[in-house]
């Protein structure tokens, strides 16, 4: 098993530092690969990193970022459901960083994606990240990055996409 990762995710974006865990009898061929493809990584970045891990800070922070992830994935799963009724099914999952928001037969998730940006809300619509065609629409739904007060304002926008979309009639999310 090949485990390939970033730091970009859970430190900063700007980081540009990736690992690869290999099996022991890859490493010489994946050095040589990357000897053609990679011309390094700033030395001081990886001994400032190196030294974060070594003393502990690393794990403190990623169990920071884990306990934060999970109320910000706690407060939208209570948010949307108050501040756009039926619109969504959702599930909230044990890990990640996005919840799928499951809309009612009919409603394409597509238009609502561009309806949704329409009204300031980027979302992507599943079912183009979907190799064969769906039964339902669903939006991917990002919760990373925003505060329980911006999810309110951003599920109130996706009510009024929807409503839009629809001709204003937003009981039609019941199916």
């Amino acid at each position: 098993m090949i485990h390939v990762g970033t730091f970009s995710k859970v430190l900063f974006s700007g980081m540009r530092l990736g690992y690869m865990v290999v099996p022991r009898g890859l490493v010489g061929a994946f050095r040589t690969l990357r000897g053609f493809h990679d011309r390094g990584s700033p030395v001081l970045l990886q001994s400032a990193l190196s030294l974060f891990m070594r003393e502990g800070r690393y794990q403190k922070h990623i169990r920071r970022l884990r306990s934060l992830y999970a109320e910000r994935r706690d407060a939208l799963v209570l948010i949307l459901p108050s501040e756009t009724g039926n619109l969504f099914r959702v599930a909230s999952p044990d890990a990640g960083l996005h919840l799928v928001g499951r809309l009612a037969k009919g409603v394409s998730d597509v238009d609502f994606a561009k309806s949704a940006m329409d009204c300031g809300v980027c979302t992507l619509p599943l079912s183009q990240m979907a190799e064969l065609p769906q039964d339902e629409g669903a939006l991917v739904l990002g919760f990373a990055g925003i505060t329980p007060e911006e999810m309110v304002e951003g599920a109130r926008a996706l009510r009024r996409a929807f409503e839009r979309m629809s001709g204003g009639d937003a009981k039609m999310a019941g199916g």
